[in-house]
């Protein structure tokens, strides 16, 4: 694999330039740099102990009941939620080989959505209008309930944040409203698809359940996350200086292929 990459020549590739050059390597790079010079990290500060992780898979609340609910398929449900990134106090691997919890006393928690030249999902197939900012923050908050020895008050840095190229994000606040990204990635939107969500389950048994979850979890997690949009360009700047020519160079081929 180390031979293949390193011989690999992007004008005469023997297999796609997009298998290398994409979003979610590029997250690792950068991933990888930022915990290596923790330092001079403004922008990713790792706390003492914490990790990162990428293509990690969050618990949802909305799981399937059972295999079957009133003698059918959960038309509900849906599966754990895939994180291009994750830095903080975690552990991967307990249950599924991907899964990942919180570790006790965790006080730091970033999730990461890496995008390149495609915008947030608007749905899932059971939730037309569940997008994916709404989705991976409720899982978020989800993954922070289930341990009982962490506690929202001592999460230090919590945050959710969308990478993006500088030039699919619109900077003018005037226009935040018709930008995809910012859009979608604000605590009212979110607030609103994941009520609407809970909604699914209005009138069957286990309303209570997920309404309660989302009138005291839900609500005070939320207010307490950061939601933020960060251009690719302004995380590259911020690393060392003599490491974001390379960096970089990799971004635009990046860009170039995508």
């Amino acid at each position: 694999m180390t031979d293949l990459l390193k011989n690999f020549d992007p004008k005469n590739p023997s297999f796609r330039p997009t298998e290398i050059y994409n979003e979610g390597w590029l997250l690792r790079v950068l991933l990888n740099e930022y915990s290596q010079h923790n330092r001079t990290n403004k922008l990713f500060p790792f706390h003492n102990d914490a990790t990162w992780y990428s293509e990690a898979m969050l618990p949802t609340k909305f799981k399937a009941r059972s295999k079957k609910v009133i003698g059918r398929k959960d038309k509900h449900a849906e599966s754990r939620t895939n994180a291009d990134g994750v830095i903080g106090h975690i552990n991967v691997g307990k249950k599924g080989k991907a899964d990942l919890e919180l570790a006790d006393n965790a006080t730091q928690f970033i999730v990461i959505e890496a995008k390149m030249n495609s915008k947030l999902s608007k749905g899932i197939s059971n939730s037309d209008d569940y997008d994916q900012a709404a989705r991976t923050v409720a899982c978020m908050i989800e993954t922070i309930r289930l341990n009982e020895n962490v506690k929202l008050s001592e999460l230090d840095v919590l945050k959710f944040i969308v990478l993006a190229p500088h030039s699919k994000i619109e900077h003018d606040p005037e226009k935040k409203d018709k930008c995809d990204f910012w859009g979608l990635v604000c605590e009212k939107s979110i607030k609103k698809k994941v009520k609407a969500r809970v909604g699914e389950y209005n009138g069957e048994k286990n309303f209570k359940k997920y309404d309660d979850w989302f009138n005291s979890c839900f609500n005070s997690a939320l207010k307490k996350i950061d939601l933020e949009v960060i251009s690719w360009e302004n995380a590259i700047e911020q690393l060392p200086v003599g490491r974001i020519k390379r960096v970089r160079e990799f971004y635009d081929k990046c860009l170039d292929f995508n």
